[in-house]
This record gives C-alpha cells, sequence and structure tokens, in this order.
C-alpha cells in the first residue's frame, strides 16, 4: 500500500506508514541538536548540521503534518531548556523548515481535510468504548467496533489512530494506569535530560496523533500483520527506543510521593472516564458483543458479513459474535427467544431446535427446518427457486432492512 499526497508519493523509508518514520526521525532529531551544542570539534558540528538537515529533509518528504508540528515544538522545548541557544540557530532552524515545506510542497497539506477532522470523531469514539468496557474490548477490536457502532457512515478505522488509547481501549484500565503513570513519571522526572526529554515527550505526541506503536503489528510475531518483515523489525525498533527514553528519563533517585502522584492522577482520570457512558457503546462479553433488552436475538454470520452490515438486525437486546464463522451453539445463552442466521452460517441451523429462526441471504439449496419463521432476501435477488420453495413451506419472505431497520414483508403467510 502506498501513500500519497497530492499524486506524490509519502516516503515511508521501510515503514508501512510514513507517520511512523516521521516520528522516529523526530525522537532522534534531539539528540542530533544535543551533539552539535556539546561538541567543539568543527568537523563533529559540520557533521552534526549535515545530518540534521539530512533527517529534516527526510522528514519532509513524509509529508507528515504531526512530525512538522512535532518537530517545531521539539525546537521550542529544546531551546526553552537550554537557555543559552544562541538566537542566530533558531532563525536558521526556521529558515531551513520554511525553505523545505515551500520546496516540497507540504505547506499545502495544512488544512482542515477528512483526515484531520475524522480524528475527534475517532477518539470520542474509543473514549465511549472505554467507559463501557474498562477491561479491554480485546486486541484488534478498537477500530472494528468503532466503525461498527459509533461513527457516521463512510468513516472507518483499524485503530484508533492514537496508540496510548488504542491500548487503553483494546487492554483495558489495568495496562492504561501502568502504561501513562510510566509515561507522566518519566516526564515528570527526565527534564533535566533534555535530548531525552524532548524526544520522549515528540513520540509521546506522534504517537497520540497516530498509530505509531501499531499493538497489532507489534504482537503478531508470525505474520507481522501480513507487512513485510522489515516494517516488523522497524516497528519494534521505535517502540524498544520509546521503552529506553522512559527508562532514561527515569534513571535517577525514585520518589515515591512523585510516583504515587502521578499513579493517584492517572487514576482519577480513568475513573472519570468511565462517566462518559453510552446506549449505544457496544458491551463487550468474552468474544461476544451484548446488549440487553427483550425481544433476545442471538446473530451468527459467514465472512461476508461485516458488523455494520449487520446493525440493521439489532432491535431489542441481543447478542453478536465479534468474529465472523462462530457456531450458534458457542453462545451458551439459554434465554435466546431467537436467532438470525446469515449466509453460509444459515447450515447451523440443523444444531438449533426450539428456538424461532429466521435466514439472511441463505444459499439457494439450503434445508429448511421446521422451526424457520422467516427469510431475508434482497429485493433484486434472482433466486427463484429458493422463493419458491418458500412460498411452498408457508414461510415469510422479507425484504433487507434499511440502515434505519426497517423491513418490507413481501408475503405473510
Amino acid at each position: 500500500m502506498e501513500f500519497t499526497c497530492n499524486g506524490i508519493v509519502r516516503m515511508g523509508y521501510g515503514f508501512y506508514n510514513p507517520n511512523h518514520a516521521a516520528a522516529l526521525i523526530c525522537a532522534l532529531l534531539p539528540f542530533l541538536w544535543e551533539w552539535f551544542l556539546q561538541t567543539r570539534r568543527k568537523i563533529w558540528k559540520i557533521t552534526a548540521i549535515l545530518l540534521n538537515l539530512l533527517l529534516l529533509t527526510a522528514l519532509v518528504f513524509t509529508f507528515s503534518r504531526t512530525g512538522i508540528i512535532v518537530v517545531i515544538l521539539e525546537a521550542f522545548l529544546f531551546a526553552a531548556l537550554k537557555h543559552k541557544i544562541h538566537w542566530k540557530w533558531i532563525a536558521i532552524f526556521a529558515i531551513v523548515m520554511l525553505s523545505l515545506l515551500c520546496i516540497s510542497g507540504l505547506w499545502m497539506r495544512f488544512r482542515l481535510d477528512g483526515a484531520v477532522l475524522n480524528r475527534p470523531k475517532i477518539w470520542w469514539a474509543g473514549l465511549q468504548l472505554f467507559a463501557v468496557n474498562p477491561l479491554g474490548v480485546g486486541s484488534g477490536n478498537s477500530g472494528k467496533l468503532a466503525t461498527a457502532f459509533l461513527l457516521p457512515e463512510g468513516v472507518q478505522c483499524r485503530t484508533l489512530v492514537n496508540s496510548h488509547l488504542t491500548l487503553l481501549v483494546e487492554y483495558g484500565m489495568i495496562a492504561g494506569l501502568f502504561w501513562f503513570t510510566a509515561l507522566f513519571y518519566a516526564l515528570s522526572h527526565g527534564i533535566r535530560k533534555t535530548a531525552s526529554f524532548c524526544a520522549l515527550a515528540g513520540l509521546a505526541v506522534s504517537a497520540a496523533s497516530a498509530s505509531v506503536f501499531d499493538w497489532g503489528i507489534l504482537f503478531d510475531f508470525q505474520n507481522h500483520g501480513e507487512l513485510p518483515l522489515l516494517n516488523f523489525l522497524l516497528s519494534w525498533s521505535l517502540f524498544l527506543f520509546y521503552i529506553g527514553l522512559l527508562v532514561c528519563c527515569s534513571i535517577g533517585k525514585f520518589h515515591w510521593k512523585k510516583s504515587v502522584a502521578v499513579a493517584g492522577g492517572v487514576c482519577l482520570l480513568l475513573l472519570l472516564l468511565l462517566f462518559l457512558q453510552t446506549p449505544e457503546t457496544p458491551r463487550i462479553r468474552k468474544q461476544f458483543i451484548v446488549k440487553e433488552g427483550s425481544p433476545f436475538t442471538a446473530l451468527f454470520y459467514d465472512s461476508s458479513w461485516s458488523l455494520r452490515e449487520i446493525r440493521p438486525y439489532l432491535q431489542g437486546g441481543w447478542l453478536l459474535p465479534l468474529d465472523s464463522g462462530i457456531p450458534p451453539e458457542s453462545s451458551g445463552k439459554t434465554a435466546i427467544e431467537r436467532i438470525y442466521l446469515f449466509g453460509e452460517m444459515c447450515s447451523f441451523a440443523t444444531h438449533v431446535s426450539g428456538i424461532p429462526l429466521y435466514f439472511i441471504c441463505p444459499p439457494d439449496y439450503i434445508e429448511l427446518p421446521d422451526n424457520l419463521k422467516g427469510v431475508y432476501l434482497s429485493q433484486w435477488s434472482d433466486n427463484d427457486f429458493l422463493k419458491e420453495r418458500l412460498r411452498v413451506n408457508k414461510i415469510s419472505i422479507m425484504n433487507l432492512p434499511t440502515e434505519s431497520g426497517d423491513t418490507t414483508i413481501c408475503n405473510e403467510n
């Protein structure tokens, strides 16, 4: 997959996502600035300047808006902490950045587009998911659930476009408590280590606006997220670099009072987030999404259906597997009042007895059990053989519901 901007391919330098490359470049630059200030030999200062120009140029050609914002914030923070940086170096940095932005055309990306406007919607959806599921929704499920139940039509995401929030939502409050406590303690403790502090702060900001730490890829040791091995290795290098920055900024005399204050503040913040619950937010129980209500319906679907496509069928109370292909007998709930089977899952009807069944787009030659009460078909379907069998058996044929859940009954028997 290639990321492009105005027809120009954005450079990822081995990362599948250019934003991840930009985050690494931004985290490396403060160490070059520190090296430039500390070294006294002219040859090393020239080397540091050249490496700075090289990395800034590489950063610009990732076409990452977050990367540009982060490197500017890092530069201001670095200058503020150092106090004695001559104004001319700040002016030179500003001139170089403006020149690179103009030459590359990156300045044209700084406008409000879908990528910018959709991020707050996705983050808000993530906070709602956490509020209802404080123990986590499971690895890789945050974007799927947000897309299916909480985001407007046309907005889709695989993660929550925020590594911190994705970790909190998918792995729960305990993981989030350790993660945020470690980060805030390191930032509060390591401010005197200017380069490490600026790099850590920049990397934390980068991770807050993109999936810089992509948990689904990092912990997929077998398939590497179905991406090249180089991306997997670079992703782990970036993550280990972040852990190293945390350790570096935290090294020194351990302050119990500060650590307790930070942990308490994080815990309070996470508890406050629990008040963001909304009725439409799905609740996860093991491998199922559950909403209490009546009548209580269990729905099972094959891989040709997405959660969003199933949403119009969710009326009253319901139980829905997180993943396709899970058979009805795995639900384990005895209070199910009716079952909907989608596509090839209709073949599991023989495993269900005594509960009213409904088929949605079943195969033409599917067996019609005695407890089948209705079949949903597309109004444009031409499977006349199935329709005739349904009419002979006096089984209702209904059109597929709209997004609002409305259905049309073609024949009521």
